[in-house]
């Protein structure tokens, strides 16, 4: 097992299994998610959201996005943050789209 620390913080532990296989890649799983934002999106935030669909409900935005691996949604949740956007709901979506 390797721990790897910072003074009195320990970020993870990881077998060396687990760091031969992350080195060689492996699978990348997309799903689809549906992200809720409160309120509307201006031109920006709908530039910013382009590669989503996006719908109003409610008073809210709903982003709907296809075939996301982690590091597209946490692009997106990093776009929200930027935005200074409030996160209402995040769900992974197992459905086919309609």
């Amino acid at each position: 097992m390797i721990a790897r620390s910072r003074g009195n913080a320990t970020y993870g532990i990881y077998s060396a299994d687990a760091l031969s296989w992350q080195k060689r890649g492996g699978k990348v799983r997309k799903h689809r998610y549906r992200i809720i934002i409160s309120g509307g999106l201006g031109e920006l935030g709908r530039e910013a959201f382009a590669d989503f669909k996006i719908e109003y409900a409610d008073g809210n935005t709903v982003l709907t996005g296809e075939d996301l691996d982690q590091a597209a949604l946490y692009n997106a949740l990093n776009r929200i943050l930027a935005l200074g956007l409030e996160l209402v709901a995040l769900s992974r979506l197992n459905e086919a789209p309609a």
